[in-house]
């Protein structure tokens, strides 16, 4: 899984790939929406299209929603469960795995 890359600009904490790991969890968790993606980082849905459209997000807001994935379930364990298989091939893909599982 991708890992966020926040950085001090100024006095502010700002996540500068949030786009990248949207479209990540996106693709593992179809179910996710823009909703529940702020109900878990505690923001407004608008908040959410704002940070994808400008590529920056709220520090603190992104360490909160990534951690309630830690704390709720394990990626990889959600990815083999309810993946269809294009989205595990993608995830391959992303890894590498994709050239390992070819052999």
């Amino acid at each position: 899984m991708l890992k966020p890359d926040i950085r001090k600009i100024g006095n502010r904490e700002v996540c500068v790939n949030i786009s990248e790991l949207l479209e990540e969890i996106e693709s593992a968790f179809p179910e996710e929406t823009y909703h529940s993606i702020a109900k878990r980082a505690n923001v407004h849905p608008i908040s959410i299209q704002r940070w994808r459209s400008a590529n920056k997000a709220d520090g603190k807001a992104v360490r909160r929603f990534m951690a309630s994935f830690d704390n709720e379930e394990n990626i990889d364990s959600v990815l083999l469960k309810n993946a269809s298989p294009s989205q595990l091939r993608k995830q391959c893909q992303k890894v590498g795995w994709d050239l390992v599982l070819k052999f």
